[in-house]
């Protein structure tokens, strides 16, 4: 991590500006603080958000940090909140620790491959879970296969439990979009 003293002009008040939301005037990786900006002001419909509950699930991983910081940047200006699932509470509160008491964020620990408990309905779920490194693909193939297939049907069965199917015409329509990474 550098610090910003290198950085002068606009750049290191945005700069400075994501730092302080995402870590609360600390040290921020300036690749990765410019890589959020872009993600932010990219041409993405982000009004769609507003009023959701979005779920994330591997929120710990590369993926779904990106995620998560990505989201809760622009959180409260969309007005939507997020709910962040893990295996490690350690991990969670050591990576999203600035983000805990706020009212646009939740966690919770859960292993994936386990059917998930209570949180209410969510609009949208983001499955970013999965055992991605090389060792576990060599060491516990099963068990890697497992924790994609296995996590994917207990959100699958969480979310239909949770959804509501309108009747139009001839067609239900789902309330719940699902997403998987």
């Amino acid at each position: 991590k550098r610090r910003y003293r290198n950085f002068q002009g606009n750049a290191f008040i945005e700069k400075r500006w994501l730092a302080e939301i995402i870590y609360g005037w600390t040290d921020m990786n300036d690749i990765y603080a410019e890589e959020l900006k872009c993600i932010i002001e990219s041409n993405i419909c982000w009004d769609r958000l507003s009023g959701r509950r979005i779920l994330i699930t591997g929120a710990s991983g590369m993926i779904g940090t990106v995620l998560t910081d990505t989201l809760m940047l622009i959180a409260e200006k969309y007005d939507f909140s997020l709910t962040v699932m893990g295996r490690s509470e350690e991990k969670i509160k050591k990576r999203f620790g600035n983000y805990i008491g706020s009212d646009r964020f939740l966690y919770f620990c859960s292993d994936i491959c386990e059917p998930l408990s209570e949180h209410g309905n969510f609009d949208y779920i983001i499955h970013a879970a999965s055992n991605t490194h090389p060792l576990a693909y060599s060491t516990d193939p099963v068990g890697t296969i497992n924790t994609n297939t296995i996590g994917t049907d207990n959100l699958l069965k969480y979310a239909e439990l949770r959804s509501t199917y309108p009747s139009t015409s001839s067609r239900r329509i789902s309330a719940l979009q699902f997403l998987s990474i």
